[in-house]
């Protein structure tokens, strides 16, 4: 047996949807496989404005607007109503999961949500949302994650880890953005810090990725289709789909690509198709990642957690204070202002 899925990532730069979704998740390449997808699994980074995120303000009804516009992208592809079976709100980051129709459902016997924050003091301002689909098979049980994360921007935090970077980085700044101005995108994919890291053996060991052929996803002019914003950084590939398993044969990459079309944000919506697999198979080839990369589970993970949602809820709250009142300021100003000269 095998599964269609279909996973999306945006970075929304606190802005409200507005444009139809079914150019980005349904595209042409997707249109010529021979099933429609079986699951859904959009993530969203920055999908509320700060501090409101941080303080639960309107998330709801943000995310809601969010499904909305991914349901109806949905049935104007597959003329089918698909089952919601996990929707989960982090700070500025939300991730919704849908399932094709009853059969598929019917296949999913548990599902977990947890959430963790990478910021200061494990504070939520940064990190991650990660859901567990439980899909029987046969007389087995394959699980199925999917991870959406935001992890700080900018060059200067690899540095932290890699010093040679930002040396790196200035040698090529004016190269780069020649080939950047020229559309020469594939020239410049070789100082992306993601490959570059990844190489080292120091970030996601074990997870692949799909060959880019499409131009950087960030920063762009927001309302512009092409425009680069040089501002503050040089442009690159900030929203990645990447995929691993216990037994990498499994998962096969139909597609991987974004749509420079959707304007409202300064990043670009990025999806990707997979065919999944839930034979086992050769019991030999499955790999523990435990072993093979050393992994560990945090025995303090809990007490991090609370502590980390306790400050970012602080850090709103004082981020909504100093705003609250610079605007009675501004308009104690005016009104002095109007009655003064009036």
């Amino acid at each position: 047996m095998s599964l269609t899925v279909l996973v999306g990532t945006y970075n929304l730069n606190q802005r409200l949807l507005k444009k139809d979704l079914t150019n980005w998740l349904f595209t042409s390449s997707s249109q010529s496989l021979p099933e429609k997808p079986d699951i859904i699994a959009i993530g969203f980074q920055e999908f509320n404005e700060y501090p409101n995120a941080f303080l639960n303000i309107n998330n709801k009804d943000r995310i809601k607007h969010c499904e909305e516009m991914i349901e109806e992208a949905i049935f104007n592809y597959t003329k089918e109503r698909y089952f919601k079976e996990i929707s989960s709100i982090f700070n500025g980051l939300a991730l919704v999961i849908y399932v094709r129709d009853e059969g598929i459902k019917s296949k999913i016997k548990s599902k977990d949500v947890e959430q963790v924050g990478v910021g200061p003091i494990w504070a939520g301002n940064k990190g991650a949302i990660a859901a567990r689909l439980m899909v029987s098979n046969i007389n087995d049980t394959i699980s199925i994650c999917f991870i959406c994360a935001h992890l700080a921007p900018h060059s200067h935090n690899v540095v932290k880890r890699n010093k040679d970077f930002k040396k790196i980085e200035e040698k090529n700044k004016e190269h780069l953005i020649d080939l950047l101005n020229a559309k020469k995108h594939q020239s410049v994919i070789e100082f992306d810090q993601l490959n570059i890291e990844k190489r080292k053996g120091l970030i996601f060991n074990g997870f692949k990725e799909g060959e880019i052929k499409f131009p950087p996803t960030y920063k762009y002019n927001v309302g512009s289709i092409e425009t680069f914003n040089y501002s503050k950084r040089i442009p690159g590939w900030c929203d990645r789909i990447l995929y691993s398993s216990s037994r990498i044969e499994s998962i096969v990459l139909h597609q991987y690509t974004s749509n420079n079309n959707y304007i409202t944000s300064d990043h670009k919506p990025v999806s990707a198709l997979f065919t999944i697999s839930l034979d086992r198979g050769n019991n030999n080839n499955i790999i523990n990642w435990f072993t093979k990369y050393n992994f560990k589970i945090d025995k303090w993970r809990f007490i991090k957690k609370i502590i980390g949602n306790f400050v970012i809820k602080i850090f709103g709250l004082l981020w909504w204070l100093v705003w609250t009142k610079i605007i009675v300021a501004l308009i104690g100003i005016f009104v002095g202002w109007y009655f003064y000269y009036s």
